[in-house]
């Protein structure tokens, strides 16, 4: 029932499809560009969000941060857009030979049971009679429409003074934003002393930090014999800079000296920070939204929300169930980008929130093992974050834990076609869901769920030992590759470094699959299957699949293949022993998730994130008969998959202690509190000083489970003692610092005519 108008537009506006931009390809670029500018991927500039000229369509979160990739990777000054046949309706046609930008929309119509070629809107269906209603079922019908932005379009010429009206309005309003980011409170000052002193080169800038005035460079060295204080080095952002420091009670002495010496001297109390841009919001307001749309998503959830007064990431604890939220920000550096920051860290953990298995349960459902769901996790925490950073005109910026897993989403992304739909889904759902809830919406998660993939099971665990090691040997450097041939069967496996995909254009040089596979069939070869040394793509056999086999490390010359090392595998083709499992049980991280840990024989132990069914399974067979049956298989299951996926491997056991000094640690143990058995303690003696205090159950069960118990002793009580091993640090720097001030004390009683003179002194540029 679809008129003809509308199918006749339709035709009309394919025509104008050439060129669409890739999603992927979209990704990728934002994700090569977060890597050269400090995690900033997204509305770099400030431009205000995506949205369609003279339209109010919605946008899913999906389309609005591929309209926000566009724009940025164009360059274009604006997030507006418009499609092909509104645009020409509008006066202001796309030009020729532009690309257009996929933008995906779900169709609800209502399809006939009987013949799905008839399909009715919303407004038809309800205006038939109840029988004939029964006829019809609800139906998502999943379109592609191509948009574009009004760069691309006429706009610029055929109404300039609209198109700049726009642009002032809604382009970008944030200056070097990445420049600020990593900027210190010393690096701003010496910005600010270098600004000054190119307009004032013979003045002495003395700026007070704190409860000492500083002065830097040249003029350092200037003053440091008049004043009788020694210059130092400082390095500043790597740069080595002369800087010297004095107390500000010595001001009043120290002032005259240098003027007398015939210096020009300014005093800067407060160095102003500069501004991103005219417009930009608050730092205030940033912050306040990102608190209240935290606290209204965790009340409408029952998630138990706190402000605590420390400075420290954002997190959600899945255990307690509670969102936890510093109401402190960082000091040092720009105040609008410490309040963007922030933001970006608040909402990922907002996002956190939708993914457990209560609510959105998106684990377990894509295929992944389970590192790879939590890499997956963790995009879609940034990219939904992303976009509620975006909405407010912001930029969006990767965690520095997320920075690291740039090079894996990039793999992904390009060998994993089925990636990007996964994404758009999670990354939907997840804003979606978030939007309802700040709005005191009621979410229902059980039908939502029952629309997802049903969650994977993994295979029953066998040998994989050899292709793990196949899967080490290539080399983009030295261009060798593994070949595996069947002689027999007249078939051979290529492992790659990399670029085994057929269905996009990435070669490495010097490994050109299409030369392979003629040199292959010179030896008799019919069919050449090519993979990746690990991934999605990676050659994943058991140990019997080699029986039989002749493996190779190979080099490609011209159409040749060049055995360089012929690898015995026989011995392992046979189904391998399984490794004995000295210690196999569940245990909790610091954030409550359970973990299972391992403690080969002959190896060092391991901890692994199980799936939520096998972390069930493990649970449900206590106290049964088939206990031991059903641990000893996942001990071994997850034995096999740490091995064949090393990067699963989790160290859980032993706390970090990296930058505590332990050589102020001496006689450690953890025991049972002699006044209540039941509490267990860490005793130390730190500096001379006996300490005890409580430890937690899990560390004491942890314990029993370190491969070193002495050294998890120290670290245990390395990091329960910190405070006070700081303060014993700071304690042994003040005496110097107290010395530096006592050099800079005044050496002598200052005359009658010197103290009129500074009495009359104001704090401004002096001759």
């Amino acid at each position: 029932m679809t008129s003809i108008a509308n199918e006749n537009a339709a035709k009309k506006e394919k025509k104008s499809e050439a060129h669409p931009a890739s999603h992927a390809d979209l990704l990728l670029a934002a994700l090569e560009r977060a890597k050269n500018h400090d995690g900033v991927w997204m509305n770099e500039k400030g431009k205000e969000n995506a949205a369609f000229l003279d339209s109010f369509k919605p946008i899913t979160a999906f389309n609005n941060i591929m309209m926000n990739l566009q724009s940025d990777l164009e360059g274009f000054k604006t997030n507006l857009y418009s499609s092909y046949n509104k645009a020409k309706e509008n006066d202001m046609p796309v030009m020729r030979g532009q690309t257009s930008l996929p933008f995906n929309w779900t169709k609800w119509e209502y399809q006939n049971v009987a013949d799905h070629t008839d399909t009715i809107s919303r407004e038809e269906y309800n205006s038939l009679p109840d029988m004939e209603k029964t006829n019809y079922a609800i139906h998502a019908n999943r379109q592609r429409h191509h948009v574009y932005n009004i760069d691309q379009t006429i706009l610029s010429s055929s109404d300039a003074q609209r198109y700049s009206s726009l642009i002032k309005e809604k382009g970008p309003q944030i200056e070097n934003f990445v420049s600020k980011l990593g900027t210190s409170s010393e690096q701003k000052t010496l910005q600010y002393v270098r600004l000054h002193e190119v307009k004032n080169p013979e003045t002495v800038i003395m700026v007070k930090k704190d409860n000492f005035y500083e002065v830097f460079g040249e003029k350092a060295k200037v003053v440091s014999p008049i004043i009788g204080i020694a210059s130092t080095e400082k390095d500043i952002a790597g740069e080595k800079v002369a800087h010297l420091s004095f107390p500000s009670y010595a001001l009043d002495t120290v002032l005259p000296k240098v003027i007398r010496a015939g210096n020009r001297v300014a005093i800067c109390d407060t160095v102003h920070e500069p501004k991103l841009g005219k417009q930009v919001i608050p730092a205030t307001s940033i912050l306040s939204k990102a608190y209240q749309t935290a606290e209204n998503v965790a009340k409408s959830s029952g998630i138990k929300y706190e402000r605590v007064m420390v400075l420290q990431d954002a997190k959600f604890d899945n255990k307690a169930n509670t969102l936890t939220i510093s109401g402190m920000s960082k000091k040092d550096g720009n105040e609008h980008v410490n309040a963007i920051m922030k933001a970006n860290d608040i909402y990922r953990a907002v996002v956190a929130t939708t993914g457990v298995d209560s609510r959105l349960d998106r684990s377990g459902r894509n295929n992944f093992l389970p590192d790879d769901d939590a890499k997956h996790e963790m995009l879609v925490r940034e990219l939904t974050a992303g976009v509620m950073m975006a909405r407010q005109g912001l930029p969006a910026t990767f965690s520095q834990d997320s920075q690291k897993l740039i090079p894996y989403w990039e793999r992904e992304l390009r060998e994993n076609r089925n990636l990007m739909g996964i994404i758009e889904r999670d990354v939907n759902l997840a804003l979606e869901t978030i939007d309802n809830l700040a709005e005191k919406r009621k979410v229902n998660y059980e039908a939502i769920r029952g629309q997802l993939p049903s969650k994977d099971v993994l295979s029953s665990g066998k040998d994989y030992s050899i292709s793990a090691d196949l899967n080490r040997l290539p080399s983009m450097e030295s261009k060798e590759m593994v070949v595996v041939l069947d002689r027999k069967q007249k078939t051979a496996d290529i492992i790659l470094p990399a670029g085994a995909s057929l269905l996009v254009n990435n070669e490495v040089p010097g490994m050109n699959k299409t030369r392979i596979g003629i040199a292959l069939k010179k030896e008799g070869v019919k069919m050449v299957s090519f993979y990746n040394a690990g991934g999605s793509l990676a050659l994943k056999e058991p140990n019997s699949y080699y029986k039989d086999k002749e493996v190779t490390v190979s080099k490609l010359k011209q159409f040749t293949l060049l055995p360089l090392q012929t690898l015995d595998v026989a011995s392992q083709a046979q189904e391998k022993k399984e490794t004995k499992i000295e210690k196999f049980q569940a245990i909790q991280d610091s954030e409550g998730k359970y973990a299972f840990f391992i403690k080969p024989e002959n190896e060092k132990s391991f901890s692994i994130y199980p799936m939520k069914e096998h972390l069930n399974a493990y649970f449900n067979v206590m106290g049964k008969d088939n206990k031991l049956q059903m641990h000893k298989a996942l001990a071994q299951k997850y034995y096999d998959m740490a091995y064949r996926y090393p990067d699963a491997k989790q160290q859980l056991i032993m706390p970090n202690t990296d930058g505590i000094d332990m050589s102020r640690l001496e006689k450690v143990r953890i025991c049972a509190d002699k006044n209540d058995p039941k509490t267990k303690v860490v005793i130390a003696t730190v500096d001379g000083e006996r300490m005890q205090k409580p430890i937690s159950k899990q560390q004491w069960y942890n314990l029993w489970l370190a491969d070193d118990m002495d050294a998890y002793k120290r670290a245990v009580a390395a990091i329960t003692f910190i405070p006070r091993i700081n303060q014993s640090v700071q304690a042994s720097l003040q005496p110097a610092q107290e010395r530096e001030a006592r050099t800079a004390a005044p050496q002598e009683t200052p005359q009658k005519e010197e103290v009129q003179q500074e009495a009359k002194t104001h704090r401004g540029f002096h001759r």
